[in-house]
């Protein structure tokens, strides 16, 4: 069959969806390919029926290996970014996937993951966008179905291939497809189909089935695309290889266009269900702000003189891309966290409260080096207004409050390390007035960790060894004259 597609290039009778949109009455087939097709479907059919999983693989792999052939075959009837002969097999391959899943040939399924995976990661290399998108829905399909039939492995395997696929557009992919935006919005409403559905909520299944796209750890997950991304992007910076370049910046923009919106989202389905995943999109986010921190400063490179037009429009694109960046940093710390910090008071869940202030403090840091005090400045108040809620008459725990505004503290002492004035002053004025009210509700209450003890804490915890990123950063900056200005500001 593939030698007959090959034989049959340009001269293939295959409509595309121009032609079933505006001529319907020439959705003719191939006949020769149609009977073949039917043919496998029947088989696969019938191994369907009877459970052999092994037979419905082996169809499954012929149509795959068809589908992949065909990449290079064109139809009669030409459609620009979309190839109708690859759509009109791989039509039948999902079919048999999606079918097997239904009746749980686990095996089946996975392997037919990875085959739309491959395929679509083909489509992508020949620039076919339009069946690239549909087979990234097929995909969300599977995914859907597994959830369905409570099979956290199928959707493993379905994530999974989204997420490679995401990597492989980023790298690869035609700028203006839009791919990127849409295997997001997929990955999103997977990761918060699973977590409204009746699989549960364990911490292991859900890293299991949902880790691939979230976790910082897994090899195609989002932290990992755009830590890859910026890597590509500042080796290239120095060269002058502008072109491959500007594609590099175009999809590491592609990929943080809409992000924090996503990643919103998905915080906040998880602060609803008190769900583990909350801890992994706190380090997802902490990596990628990290990434941006360093691309910013990786790519500050010598202002170039404008000789030319190539060069003026080049230093152009630089200074758009970094500002760009700078956008990014904003959205994904201050758009996502304003609004899951508030969901975590909402819905009383809060659990993952003291991680997030310290993702907020380290946050902070990262801001104030690169001279982006607002940014500091709004983690700031969050931690402060977290503060607050938690002094709140039905706080059942009337320590946390003074213990989470050491993160206030902190950031004020790094910026005073970093003569960040504005920042220093709006720390020192949120902490005094913490300390305030705190004073007035428990007049007589002194313990580990209080505002009395703070100063001392942070002088002890110095001389201590650190193994965490914001203590390190922190306690690497900062020395013991820093923390003792402040709290005299404070006084």
């Amino acid at each position: 069959m593939s030698e007959y597609l090959t034989a049959r290039d340009h001269s293939l009778r295959v409509p595309g969806s121009s032609m079933g949109l505006f001529f319907p009455s020439e959705n003719r087939f191939d006949g020769v390919l149609s009977r073949q097709l039917e043919q496998l479907k029947a088989q696969a059919g019938r191994g369907i029926a009877q459970s052999d999983q092994e037979l419905v693989k082996n169809v499954a792999a012929v149509l795959a290996e068809l589908s992949k052939n065909s990449l290079n075959v064109r139809s009669y009837f030409p459609e620009h970014g979309e190839n109708p002969v690859t759509g009109f097999i791989s039509a039948y391959l999902a079919g048999v996937i999606q079918d097997a899943a239904i009746r749980r040939l686990d095996d089946v399924a996975l392997e037919g993951a990875d085959h739309l995976r491959d395929l679509c990661r083909g489509l992508i290399d020949h620039q076919f966008y339009l069946n690239a998108l549909t087979q990234t829905e097929r995909l969300e399909q599977l995914a859907t179905i597994s959830v369905i039939n409570l099979n956290d492995v199928v959707l493993q395997g379905a994530v999974r291939g989204l997420s490679d696929c995401l990597l492989h557009n980023s790298f690869r992919g035609y700028r203006g497809s839009h791919i990127t935006k849409y295997l997001l919005e997929r990955l999103t409403r997977i990761t918060k189909l699973r977590l409204d559905s009746p699989l549960g909520l364990d911490m292991n299944k859900v890293s299991y089935s949902i880790g691939p796209f979230i976790s910082p750890t897994e090899p195609s997950s989002l932290a990992v695309v755009s830590s890859q991304l910026a890597d590509a992007i500042a080796q290239l910076s120095r060269s002058d290889n502008w072109d491959r370049l500007d594609g590099l910046r175009s999809a590491y923009n592609e990929l943080h266009d809409q992000l924090w919106r996503y990643l919103a989202d998905i915080g906040i389905e998880s602060v609803k269900k008190n769900s583990f995943l909350m801890h992994y999109l706190n380090s997802s986010l902490e990596q990628i702000i990290r990434v941006h921190v360093w691309l910013l400063q990786s790519i500050a490179l010598p202002r170039m003189e404008p000789t030319d037009m190539n060069t003026a429009q080049e230093q152009h694109i630089r200074d758009s891309f970094r500002d760009k960046i700078r956008e990014n940093i904003s959205w994904e710390i201050t758009g996502v966290y304003s609004r899951i910090v508030p969901a975590m008071f909402e819905h009383k869940q809060l659990g993952y409260l003291d991680e997030t202030m310290e993702t907020q403090c380290l946050f902070a840091f990262w801001c104030i080096d690169v001279a982006m005090t607002n940014v500091s400045i709004d983690a700031c108040k969050r931690v402060f207004v977290a503060c607050l809620q938690l002094l709140q008459e039905n706080a059942p725990d009337p320590y946390r409050s003074a213990r989470t505004s050491i993160n206030i503290a902190k950031i004020g002492i790094y910026a005073l390390a970093k003569e960040a004035g504005d920042v220093v002053e709006f720390a020192v004025q949120r902490y005094r007035e913490l300390r305030t009210l705190f004073e007035e509700k428990y007049s007589e209450m002194r313990f580990v960790g209080d505002f009395g003890s703070a100063e001392g804490d942070l002088m002890e915890e110095r001389s201590q060894m650190v193994f965490t990123t914001h203590d390190n950063i922190f306690f690497s900056t900062v020395r013991t004259e820093h923390i003792r200005a402040f709290f005299q500001l404070v006084d």
